[in-house]
This record gives structure tokens, sequence and C-alpha cells, in this order.
């Protein structure tokens, strides 16, 4: 069809990003596809492995992750600390778009505000 061929003709191939994120392995607890370190433009980095758990750089606590669902081909889970009863935030998993964005990405935090900071594979 004609769209088609309008959208190809405005995505240039070097522009093309592929996601390395598998966000069903993610909802079934294999998060080997983040697994790293992810730094966001405050200067505040994660390293995930690939059983979930996590730890921000410069901090002694442990944090592990929990699946909830996926939406639109984007993970939602939690982020909390392993040794307390409280103080979880949203941990969000969006793969590359292609229009959104070219790079996989992770948002974190208690507030709406966690979109603007978000962590970017290292």
């Amino acid at each position: 069809s004609s769209s088609a061929t309008n959208a190809d003709s405005n995505t240039s191939p070097a522009a093309e990003a592929k996601s390395t994120v598998d966000v069903n392995a993610l909802a079934s607890g294999d998060f080997s596809t983040i697994s790293g370190t992810w730094s966001n433009d405050l200067g505040k980095s994660i390293t995930i492995n690939s059983n979930g758990q996590a730890a921000f750089a410069g901090e002694k606590r442990e944090y592990g992750l929990t699946s909830e669902k996926i939406v639109a081909n984007t993970f939602w889970g939690t982020i909390y600390p392993k040794d307390a009863q409280v103080g979880g935030a949203a941990f969000i998993v969006v793969p590359v778009t292609g229009q959104v964005s070219n790079t996989d990405r992770i948002l974190s935090g208690q507030d709406e505000n966690a979109n603007t900071h978000p962590f970017y594979r290292n």
C-alpha cells in the first residue's frame, strides 16, 4: 500500500535499531537480556544480573526485581530493597520502539518524573 511505502521512505536503514530486550523472558523471571550496567543522565548507575538482582553504584543495599505485566511490548515490574518490607519502586523496561526511541531504556522511580531520567545500557 502507499502508506507502507511512505513509512519506509521516512526511515533510513542506518537509523533503525533493534532491541536486545526480550520482554517475555523478563516476565518469566529471566533478566539476562537486561543484565549489565545501565546509567542515566544524573550519573546514577544500576547493575542487573540475569536472575533479577540489582545494585545501584555507591549503595551497599541489594535490590530484587519482580515481574508484573507486559503492556504494548513494555515490561512493567517492581524493584525493591531486599532488606526492607517497604520502599519498592516501578521498574519499567522499554525496548527500542523505532519512532519513540532508538535505544532500549529502563525507567525506575516512585513518581511521574522517573521517565525524565531513563537508564541506558553502558
